[in-house]
């Protein structure tokens, strides 16, 4: 049966709510150095100009990555253990499934290796859902964010280290690869966002 949400082909200038889980909800994040690895990914393909060091013939060269940051923008961001969640504005008809092969590839081989695991790692696919309105894009930050407190990792959103939350909060220390959306800053009080937790009960089809 085909998984809910699933699409191979996306609309340009369109949101996404974008989350994905671990085969048969296995954990695809183990460690620190895993969730660090998987937004180091995100990080090396969506910041422009982004370049690695790499050791030729003994020679240390700064190497530039084949970005996407001129096909998607990265909004938000939540990583689970065992999911995650991700809203994405998609800038070219290939753009988000660009960023998508690149980063669960690397992902998935970085993780069979240093957990000695074998076989797929995320359920089927990454699923995408349209997000065609304002009040629609309000709710997907709500609920990617307070996604910890739903799964009881921590009992306030600020807490947990691990999504974009806290540069809502200081968008001052947003960095290049997670673009700040504006209409959301004003629509949402990200300090109170505790409060908003009863807005994302419509969402309990979702991971």
């Amino acid at each position: 049966m085909p998984y809910k949400n699933q699409q191979k082909s996306f609309f340009t200038d369109t949101f996404y709510h974008v989350y994905a889980r671990g085969e048969n909800k296995k954990n695809i994040f183990i460690d620190k150095s895993d969730y660090k690895f998987f937004l180091y990914l995100l990080k090396k393909y969506l910041t422009p100009g982004f370049t690695e060091k790499k050791l030729i013939q003994g020679e240390t060269i700064n190497m530039p990555v084949n970005s996407v940051s001129e096909d998607v923008d990265l909004l938000s961001y939540c990583l689970i253990p065992n999911h995650f969640h991700l809203i994405i504005f998609n800038k070219s008809e290939l753009g988000m499934s660009s960023l998508f092969r690149r980063v669960m590839s690397v992902y998935s081989n970085y993780f069979n290796i240093e957990h000695n695991c074998q076989g797929s790692l995320i359920e089927g696919n990454y699923r995408a859902i349209p997000i065609t309105s304002t009040y629609y894009l309000i709710n997907a930050f709500l609920y990617v964010h307070l996604n910890p407190v739903k799964h009881k990792l921590v009992k306030d959103a600020k807490d947990y280290p691990y999504s974009s939350l806290k540069f809502y909060l200081d968008p001052k220390r947003s960095p290049r690869w997670v673009k700040i959306n504006k209409e959301i800053l004003s629509e949402v009080d990200f300090t109170r966002i505790n409060f908003y937790i009863k807005d994302t009960e419509n969402w309990e089809g979702l991971i």
